[in-house]
């Protein structure tokens, strides 16, 4: 089965955790030649280097798999491990190189969309996401899962042609204790 809709979100453990790995920025894919080293084909592409490469041959294969699909590309949010581990500027740099990608695969007609979890969202203020929307500074709690859920179908109501007029937003029970220790 085909999906009408993907929503990707992720990141946070590259920029949080793997600092020994480079997390790159919009230049690792800002031109035509960096693009067709990176990616050519389904099944032929290169090992990425940074997260930044690795995101676009991701999407680049998601676009060639499920091309009617929308995809809705989501900001790694504040989280204390990045900007604890000095990793802000890592952070920006991640989420400035997928602004830049949706983008780039906007502009060629594509159905890729940005969710952008910190600026348009409003939450750019450090404590405020991790004392409210965070159970163990890193993974989102009940408030942070709605925070997250209302970023994401605000802008499927904004963008989505599957469905419109006849969708529904229901209300989402977690339960989040089975899943994190707090």
């Amino acid at each position: 089965t085909k999906p009408d809709m993907i929503a990707v979100y992720m990141g946070t453990n590259d920029i949080a955790y793997y600092t020994d790995r480079p997390v790159g920025d919009r230049y690792d894919v800002d031109t035509a030649s960096e693009r067709s080293y990176l990616y050519t084909g389904i099944n032929n592409y290169s090992t990425p280097s940074t997260a930044i490469e690795a995101y676009y041959i991701m999407l680049c294969r998601m676009l060639d798999t499920y091309g009617d699909a929308e995809i809705y590309c989501m900001t790694p949010s504040i989280c204390m491990n990045a900007m604890s581990s000095g990793r802000k500027n890592a952070l920006l740099s991640f989420n400035d190189g997928v602004a830049y990608l949706v983008d780039y695969f906007a502009g060629q007609g594509k159905k890729v969309y940005l969710v952008d979890l910190n600026n348009d969202a409003g939450l750019v203020d450090y404590d405020t996401v991790r004392y409210y929307y965070y159970c163990n500074n890193v993974h989102p709690d009940k408030a942070g899962m709605d925070w997250i859920s209302a970023c994401l179908i605000s802008e499927i109501m904004e963008h989505s042609t599957k469905g419109k007029g006849n969708a529904v937003t229901y209300p989402v029970t977690y339960n989040l204790t089975d899943v994190f220790v707090k």
